[in-house]
C-alpha cells in the first residue's frame, strides 16, 4: 500500500496544482470492491500529512469523507461470508457445501497467525461455490456470476468477468485514437482493459495490514459512509454487517442504536438506513456489486445526503428517510441552494471522478463557497435520521447486527414486508433479512426510466 498512497498523493498534488482553484473546497474520497482497500489508506495518508506540516510548502487538503461500497475491507469477515451467504441464499449445498466448510476452516486458521488483505486458500472457497453453480446449456456451460447473483448466464469459469455487459463498448471507446489523444493517455502501448491482472498478482503479495485497521482512526476524523447492494456474492452484505458488529469506533463496538430505517427514493423503497458516531451505513436493495449502475437515482441521492447538499434542490426525484412523504431536507442555506440550483439546470455542476482502482475510484471534489454550510456532512444524513426517531413506533426493526429474540417487522400494514420473521440470536441473524431483494422487486421499467432520465438530464 506504500507505493499506491506516495501514487496518490502525487496525483492529487498535481492536480490540485493544475486546478488551484479547488484546493480549498471539501474533498471526498470513493470507490468500490477493492477501493475498499486504498481508500482508507490515501485518507489516512492525507490526515496524517495534514497534522504533520513536514515541509515548508506542506499541502494541507479539506478531507472531509470517504464513500465505499461493497468493500473489500476487512478479508476474515469476507472470507467467512463467501460461505454464510452462498448457503443463506441457496447457492451451496451438498458435497461442495462441505468442501468449502473444510476450506473456511483452513482459511479462518491462516488469518488468525496475520491477517492479510489476500490469501490464496481463502479465495479457493469462491471458487469452490463458482464451480458448484454450473449449469449445462446445450453444450455449453454457465454460472452464476460473482457480481449480480441475479444472473446466470455467463460461460464458466468467466462467472462474471465479462460483466457489465456494456463493458465491450466501454473497451472500443477507450480504444478510440481521438479519445486516447483527449485524455492524454499516448504513452499507454497497450489498448485499455478493464483489469490488468499482472498488478492484480501484485497486489496478491502485498502484505499491508487490511485497511479495517485503520476505520476507527479515520471515524475520529472524518465521516465515513458504507453502502451495499443486496445482490453481491464477491463483497456481499454478510461480510459488511459482521466487520461492523466486530468493530470499535469512537468508545464503542457496532451500532448502538438498533433502530434501522427505511429509505425510499422516487416513492420506492430503495433500502436502510443505520447512522452513528460518523459512521453511516446504507443497504441499497436489488441491487450488484455495483450499486451506481443498478440504482443510479438512488446512488445520486445518497451522496447528495452524505456530502450535505440539500438533494431536494439538486436532485429531480423525491427521497426521504423513515416515512415516504417525510421532508427531512438537509440544508437551510438559501444562497448556497440557489447556486446549485443554477447549476444543475445549466448543466454545470460538475463531479470530478478519476478511476484509480481495479473496479473504480473516484476523487470527488465538489465546491462549497458559503462558509455557513461548513459543518460535519455526515451529521447531515444522520439529522434526517434521528429527525424521524420519535415517530418510528410502527416502524422499529431490532438490527440484526445485533443479538434478539424481539420479532423483526415493519408493521402489519405494509405488504412488502408480510415475510418478515423473528430473528433468532444466533450471530448469523444479521442484517440479512432485510437483504432480500425479492420482497422489494422494483420494476426492470423503473430502472430503465431512471437511466433515461439521467441521460436526459445530461444531455440538457
Amino acid at each position: 500500500m506504500t507505493e499506491i498512497v506516495s501514487h496518490f498523493l502525487l496525483f492529487i498534488d498535481n492536480f490540485f496544482d493544475t486546478f488551484p482553484e479547488y484546493s480549498k473546497d471539501h474533498l471526498y474520497i470513493s470507490g468500490e470492491s477493492f477501493a475498499g482497500t486504498f481508500i482508507p489508506y490515501m485518507a489516512s495518508s492525507i490526515l496524517k500529512r495534514n497534522h504533520e506540516r513536514k515541509t515548508p510548502d506542506y499541502r494541507k487538503y479539506n478531507l472531509k469523507g470517504i464513500a465505499i461500497g461493497n468493500g473489500w475491507i476487512d478479508p476474515v469477515s469476507q472470507y467467512n461470508a463467501y460461505y454464510t451467504f452462498s448457503v443463506e441464499k441457496g447457492l451451496l449445498d451438498g458435497e461442495d457445501k462441505d468442501t468449502a466448510e473444510k476450506q473456511l476452516k483452513k482459511c479462518m486458521k491462516e488469518q488468525k497467525k496475520k491477517p492479510t488483505i489476500h490469501l490464496d486458500i481463502c479465495e479457493q472457497i469462491l471458487q469452490t461455490i463458482l464451480k458448484h453453480s454450473i449449469q449445462k446449456v446445450g453444450e455449453n456451460e454457465t454460472c452464476i456470476n460473482q457480481y449480480d447473483i441475479r444472473d446466470h448466464s455467463d460461460s464458466y469459469p468467466s462467472c462474471g468477468s465479462k460483466w457489465p455487459y456494456e463493458l465491450s463498448d466501454i473497451t472500443q471507446y477507450l480504444r478510440r485514437a481521438d479519445v486516447i489523444g483527449a485524455i492524454h493517455a499516448e504513452n499507454q502501448q497497450l489498448g485499455w482493459v478493464e483489469c490488468n491482472h499482472g498488478v492484480g498478482r501484485g497486489f496478491d503479495n502485498d502484505n499491508s495490514p487490511p485497511s479495517v485497521t485503520l476505520l476507527p482512526a479515520l471515524l475520529k476524523q472524518i465521516n465515513v459512509l458504507l453502502y451495499s447492494g443486496d445482490q453481491d456474492l464477491i463483497c456481499n452484505t454478510n461480510g459488511t454487517n459482521d466487520m461492523l458488529e466486530n468493530l470499535e469506533w469512537n468508545g464503542h463496538k457496532g451500532f448502538q442504536n438498533l433502530t434501522t430505517l427505511p429509505y425510499f427514493v422516487n416513492h420506492t423503497k430503495a433500502g436502510y438506513i443505520l447512522s452513528e458516531r460518523n459512521l453511516t451505513y446504507v443497504v441499497v436493495y436489488n441491487s450488484s456489486h455495483m450499486v451506481p449502475y443498478d440504482k443510479p437515482v438512488v446512488s445520486m441521492d445518497m451522496m447528495y445526503r452524505f456530502m450535505g447538499l440539500n438533494h431536494h434542490l439538486v436532485s429531480k426525484w423525491p427521497s426521504s428517510i423513515g416515512f415516504e412523504n417525510s421532508d427531512d431536507d438537509i440544508s437551510t442555506d438559501t444562497s448556497f441552494n440557489e447556486k446549485i440550483d443554477k447549476y444543475y439546470n445549466a448543466g454545470t455542476f460538475t463531479l470530478v471522478i478519476v478511476i484509480l482502482a481495479i473496479v473504480g475510484l473516484g476523487a470527488i471534489i465538489w465546491r462549497n463557497r458559503s462558509r455557513r454550510r461548513n459543518r460535519n456532512a455526515s451529521q447531515a444524513m444522520k439529522a434526517a435520521v434521528e429527525s424521524q426517531m420519535g415517530e418510528m413506533d410502527e416502524l422499529v426493526i431490532e438490527s440484526p447486527l445485533f443479538q434478539s429474540d424481539d420479532v423483526d417487522h415493519f408493521g402489519d400494514s405494509d405488504p412488502e414486508d408480510d415475510n418478515h420473521g423473528s430473528t433468532s440470536n444466533a450471530s448469523r441473524n444479521k442484517i440479512r433479512e432485510r437483504n432480500q431483494g425479492s420482497r422489494y422487486q422494483d420494476s426492470e421499467d423503473n430502472d430503465r426510466e431512471e437511466r433515461m432520465r439521467l441521460r436526459s438530464s445530461d444531455d440538457r
